[in-house]
């Protein structure tokens, strides 16, 4: 192929697909999103990306024609920690919009674009709706080639996490990955579904793994264990030269942080303070965001034991049952286990940042160096970007000094368009705070609550550097 493959991004978040895009070589060209801080950080990193706003207003023949199209899809209603409405539920529902997009922009362009689809999204869309859900969205995906197809049920009623189907002149190929095999210290598994529409690349390019360095295996048991020497760092997320990524900063991914590290030595005493080491060292105050409910660096944090001694495991026992630790309360005094890959970052941790310790095994373990204790602290949001594989400040310098006319009538749309599909408020925002928050767009929530929603980098990387790859053979 002679020309630069183009790529629109539907759901677009963190902007990790049209990142992805620019390190594999491919041109990003518009992205779709409705909340504002994520709109803010792409319109900064990726400038030239058009923003086209709520996707239900999208006519997908009417917008430029790419190659690849993208699509991160709301996972709420399938996701096993939600209340499974599955592809009827307000948010996943939503998925429909991306065949029709696609559709209509096929039916522009002859049938010549897109070339390609990626989506992206929970393993729980697998058993979502006893597996009827996982079956509609190949159904929808299969019928933008032809209306007439229908994908059957597996025969024991349970898709496998990685797949094939092959029609005439097109493919579809799904497989879960887990980004902690792809270099970066989280578990996070995620379904990534690939369509080819012009023929049948699209199990080659989610499984060809010879393009990865040092073929690393991807397999292996997620478990949590108690603090030893173990040190997570982001690894080689993605390989380019200095100053390959000259319009995204010239950000260039160091090999480890050392910010993600976890060694407490044996037998060391049960202590608990607070993330500014504040506390009496055996009793943690009730888990919450923080003293006031919002979220800072004091928040009560439970730490740490690697061993204990005890009569019974639920009071002053070994406190980590060998290998998941028990429920971190006010009363009882337990040990605190560790892991050396975090859990899955989730969108609702910058509501209840407690769950980055205990619910999702996201725990940090820092040294206070003055005394040698041991505390747990959450994560930090620039953490949070390094475990997707992103730089570390790709959420830095975000502010607009001086907002012209433009700047201002531009973000009012936005502001407005999410305050309409939120339905939380009753008027729009005023010119004034339109300006005020363009001085200052940046939050811990915002951004803790976009890196939840994200894509892991170097997952999207794999996939959009296979379909190069498939494009050039």
């Amino acid at each position: 192929m002679g020309r630069k493959m183009t790529l629109g991004s539907l759901f677009d978040g963190s902007g990790g697909f049209p990142l992805g895009a620019f390190l594999t070589g491919i041109q990003p060209a518009w992205a779709s999103e409705v909340e504002p801080f994520p709109i803010r950080v792409t319109t900064k990193r990726l400038p030239d990306v058009k923003h086209l706003g709520d996707i239900n207003k999208i006519d997908g023949s009417l917008i430029p024609p790419v190659d690849i199209i993208t699509a991160g899809f709301c996972c709420q209603d399938l996701s096993v920690a939600g209340k499974r409405a599955g592809l009827r539920g307000q948010r996943s529902g939503l998925f429909y919009q991306i065949p029709r997009i696609i559709k209509e922009m096929r039916a522009a362009t002859n049938n010549e674009y897109p070339k390609f689809a990626v989506l992206e999204n929970v393993p729980g869309m697998y058993s979502s709706g006893g597996g009827a859900d996982f079956q509609e969205v190949l159904n929808e995906l299969a019928r933008i080639k032809d209306e007439t197809l229908s994908v059957p049920m597996p025969e024991k009623g349970k898709w496998s996490t990685s797949g094939e189907i092959v029609g005439d002149g097109f493919s579809i190929g799904w497989r879960t990955l887990d980004a902690q095999f792809w270099g970066v210290a989280q578990r996070r598994r995620r379904c990534y579904l690939v369509v080819d529409f012009t023929g049948e690349g699209a199990g080659q390019i989610l499984f060809d793994e010879s393009r990865l360095s040092g073929n690393p295996a991807a397999g292996g048991n997620a478990r949590q264990a108690p603090a030893g020497d173990i040190a997570a760092g982001v690894g080689n997320a993605v390989a380019f030269e200095p100053g390959a990524c000259s319009r995204v900063g010239g950000h260039i991914w160091e090999n480890h942080t050392g910010a993600l590290r976890a060694d407490a030595g044996d037998n060391q005493t049960a202590v608990v303070y607070d993330a500014r080491g504040n506390g009496d060292g055996e009793t943690a105050g009730t888990i919450t965001g923080d003293h006031n409910g919002h979220i800072s660096d004091y928040t009560a944090l439970a730490v740490v034991a690697v061993e204990g001694n005890g009569s019974r495991p639920s009071h002053r026992g070994d406190g980590w049952g060998g290998e998941v630790s028990f429920t971190l309360n006010s009363v009882e005094r337990h040990s605190v286990c560790y892991q050396d890959k975090v859990g899955a970052l989730c969108a609702s941790d910058y509501k209840f940042p407690q769950n980055q310790q205990i619910e999702g095994g996201k725990a940090v373990v820092e040294q206070v160096v003055s005394d040698s204790r041991y505390v747990v602290r959450r994560l930090t949001p620039t953490e949070c970007a390094m475990l997707q594989g992103f730089p570390p400040d790709w959420c830095a310098d975000l502010e607009t000094p001086e907002p012209t006319e433009e700047n201002i009538a531009f973000w009012s749309d936005v502001w407005e368009t999410h305050r309409k599909i939120l339905g939380t408020s009753s008027k729009p925002k005023s010119r004034n705070q339109i300006v005020k928050w363009l001085k200052a767009p940046h939050s811990d929530a915002a951004e803790y609550k976009m890196w939840g929603n994200g894509v892991a980098l170097p997952c999207v990387v794999f996939i959009l550097g296979g379909i190069v790859s498939s494009t050039q053979r």
